[in-house]
């Protein structure tokens, strides 16, 4: 037995031991790229580099460094490349995986010692320099050769006879691809046309053909019956062939591009014609370029890895030749939707990225969706069976089933009810509550829930507790408020019953449900039963201050009328006082009316108001005018205004009406001192304030807001019917302003009317 127990131990281990494979060499690979960081095909290449090198079992730990070549001229180029190279050397990186002709040529041009004794590849390089390779046995790759003559024929496959423009420039690597190009075209096939280089340049080198050019003048909008070439200089090309390029003028034209720098890259968006390229830089980086034939950055990447691998494994370099890069024919779906080539107008052996899978696998995706569907409507008539056959086996069951739930469902039916348990000093409850609520569910122990309860019903809630656990109360409905999820205390009906457990004491069972909306309506119903006795009150108030109010004018009227009218001989003296007081009361009268006739107004919505533009000076001392004899003994009416007058756009018969109420009231209680009516802007300047102050008993704080109220007297023997302070409240609201009171007990009052900024002026 000891024995089977050492043999089954050694073989564990065994097992163990192959299974830890030993953690693989890293291999320290510096990748050098040609331009900036941010150039959008670095993104994919950069990780196709990292994706390709772990195919090919490279553990590689990258750096990347980006000779930004655009921007330096070609000795900073090589200081940069040799202060770069003297910095990474201590880095001591395995391999040099560098990309396209400037970083490749400047890696070598540079001349730092260390770049020879490093293996390295290059790759995505057009127009390698032979001369220069010679002189680094260390540096192989891959060499991506531009087919011209194979892109010029996917042009022809694509468009038909076309005019191909291609950029010229006089950059060294724009003259090699220049002299490639004119080596590869047949020029049975295609005509070679120089003229805007004679024209633009004026380069000696460029004859003028004549012929040639007034042909192309007038035949620019019709399909060519050859295919031509026109080379352009487009750094210095006029106005008028971009715009028409632009406007579509041109619609047998497109632009192939033979290189990449930062100043071709964005030519192609001058055409909306389709646009090629024989480079792989310039493709797939939304400068709308449909397509090419050239070496992608999948492949470049690929074999650029291959060779890496391979001289990392152990191969000598010099075992490993420089070969020429495969390619393969490129288009952009993005783009074919924009141009409005579908699928059946692409040429064979053209792969299109960019495509989405449902357009790419139209087909598969069809059938894989009806089978999907066929089964999806299988497996539902399959699941109806096993329903209709689990339902005919439950029938008897859920009929005994049937009242009672009908019984419960009527008794929690829109109640809100939720149940729950104490037990062992923590409450459950169900997770219909905890969604009601909107938390998370979980248990909540009890001195959590007296923490969630108002503090006014914190200890009453503890004592009731208690008694139930003890076995005191065993049914009872309390109702609290609670705060269960943060939002505010609301308030909650608890009902229960207790059942003792021989393990752990007493259980409490019961049900809760929400009584906020119960409550809030019991405070609308309480708040409207106490506004209708208050109602009812001030209008019974009202009712018998009309009476009192009309029968008062109405007896000094009646009065002196028959006076007046007695065979008493009245002197002169007294006639004239029966005169007056019969007008005064009549105006009493007449001004009472007046207010009921304006709240019947308001209340029916039908108070008219006519707006005019008015000097406010003049208003405020019109009235001023009409009450500086209607002053008491012993009272100053003051008018205070600006000298420069202000124009208001109100209803000057509704404006005199509020601060005639605003005096008449502070005549009413102003026995000493002074009454002034003014106006004046306010500190920000949007409004205007338009006051009457007094220095008269004042109103108390805790009254100050029922002076605005209907039928409201402050003082029941004062003169008036309680109605003008609510009439003006209306009146400032229909003007876009409001009444503001500041008062002191006893020392005065100021009632202000507010007019907007669209009122003034």
């Amino acid at each position: 037995m000891r024995f089977l127990n050492n043999v089954g131990g050694v073989f564990i281990l065994l097992l163990l031991a192959l299974g830890c494979k030993p953690e693989a060499k890293r291999s320290r690979v510096l990748v050098i790229q040609s331009f900036r960081w941010d150039d959008k095909n670095y993104l994919e290449l950069n990780s196709d580099i990292r994706k390709e090198l772990g195919k090919n079992r490279v553990n590689a730990d990258i750096r990347t460094f980006y000779l930004d070549c655009e921007c330096y001229m070609a000795e900073e180029e090589e200081e940069r490349m040799y202060n770069f190279i003297d910095t990474i050397r201590l880095w001591k990186p395995d391999i040099i995986l560098v990309n396209d002709d400037q970083a490749t040529y400047t890696l070598m041009k540079c001349g730092h010692p260390f770049v020879k004794k490093v293996p390295v590849v290059f790759s995505g390089v057009n127009f390698p320099n032979w001369d220069l390779l010679e002189e680094y046995p260390n540096v192989t790759g891959s060499w991506d050769k531009i087919d011209y003559e194979e892109n010029l024929r996917l042009i022809d496959r694509q468009m038909g006879k076309s005019r191909i423009y291609i950029n010229y420039d006089k950059t060294s690597l724009g003259q090699l691809a220049f002299r490639e190009l004119i080596k590869a075209v047949d020029t049975s096939r295609y005509v070679l046309d120089y003229n805007q280089l004679a024209f633009q340049l004026n380069d000696p080198d460029f004859k003028v053909d004549s012929m040639m050019f007034r042909t192309e003048m007038r035949m620019k909008a019709i399909r060519p019956s050859k295919n031509i070439i026109h080379f352009m200089p487009f750094r210095k090309a006029n106005g008028e062939f971009l715009l028409s390029n632009i406007n579509g003028t041109y619609p047998y034209c497109v632009f192939f591009n033979i290189r990449y720098d930062y100043t071709s890259a964005g030519l192609s968006k001058m055409f909306v014609t389709p646009s090629f390229t024989a480079v792989r830089e310039i493709f797939n980086i939304n400068v709308e370029v449909l397509g090419g034939y050239f070496c992608s950055n999948r492949i470049q990447a690929a074999e650029q890895a291959r060779l890496a691998a391979k001289i990392l494994s152990g191969t000598p370099i010099s075992s490993v030749p420089i070969v020429e890069s495969p390619k393969e024919y490129l288009y952009d779906w993005v783009e074919m939707q924009r141009l409005g080539i579908s699928k059946e107008e692409v040429p064979t052996n053209v792969h299109v990225i960019n495509m989405p899978i449902s357009e790419r696998y139209k087909i598969e995706v069809f059938i894989a969706s009806s089978l999907g569907v066929i089964l999806l409507l299988a497996l539902i008539g399959y699941l109806f069976y096993l329903y209709w056959r689990e339902a005919r086996r439950r029938k008897e069951v859920l009929a005994n089933l049937k009242q009672e739930k009908e019984h419960l469902s009527l008794a929690l039916e829109g109640g809100n009810i939720f149940a729950w348990k104490l037990q062992s000093g923590t409450f459950r409850f169900d997770n219909e509550f905890f969604s009601s609520v909107n938390i998370s569910p979980r248990e909540i122990p009890l001195d959590e829930l007296y923490e969630m309860t108002h503090p006014d019903d914190r200890q009453s809630l503890r004592s009731l507790i208690d008694f139930i656990c003890t076995g005191t109360i065993s049914h009872h409905i309390l109702q609290y408020r609670c705060d269960f999820n943060g939002k505010g205390y609301q308030w909650w009906e608890f009902r229960y019953g207790s059942l003792e457990d021989a393990n752990d004491g007493y259980v409490i069972n019961g049900l809760c449900l929400n009584i906020q909306n119960i409550k809030d309506t019991e405070g609308v119903l309480i708040s409207a039963r106490e506004k209708a006795e208050e109602s009812d009150r001030m209008k019974s108030a009202f009712l018998a201050n009309m009476s009192h109010e009309i029968r008062t004018p109405l007896n000094a009227i009646v009065g002196f009328s028959n006076l007046m009218n007695s065979e008493e001989v009245l002197e002169p003296e007294e006639r004239e006082q029966f005169v007056k007081l019969i007008n005064t009361n009549s105006d009493l009268l007449l001004k009472l009316i007046n207010d009921i006739l304006d709240l019947s107004r308001m209340e029916s919505g039908k108070m008219s108001f006519v707006f005019d533009r008015h000097d406010l000076n003049v208003l405020i001392n019109e009235i001023y005018c009409t009450f500086q004899l209607m002053m008491p003994e012993g009272v100053e009416l003051r008018m205070r205004v600006p000298e420069i007058p202000v124009i208001v756009a109100v209803d000057p018969y509704r404006l005199k009406q509020v601060l005639s109420n605003f005096i008449n009231n502070a005549i009413k209680f102003t026995t000493s001192g002074y009454i002034e009516v003014g106006y004046y802007f306010c500190t920000k300047g949007d409004c205007l304030h338009i006051y009457v102050e007094d220095t008269g008993i004042g109103i108390p704080e805790e009254k100050q807001k029922q002076v605005f109220d209907r039928f409201c007297k402050l003082d029941e023997f004062a003169q008036g019917t309680g109605l003008g302070l609510a009439i003006c409240q209306v009146i400032a609201q229909r003007f876009g302003g409001e009444i503001q009171l500041k008062s002191e007990y006893g020392k005065g009052s100021r009632f202000t009317l507010t007019l907007p900024k669209e009122r003034i002026g």
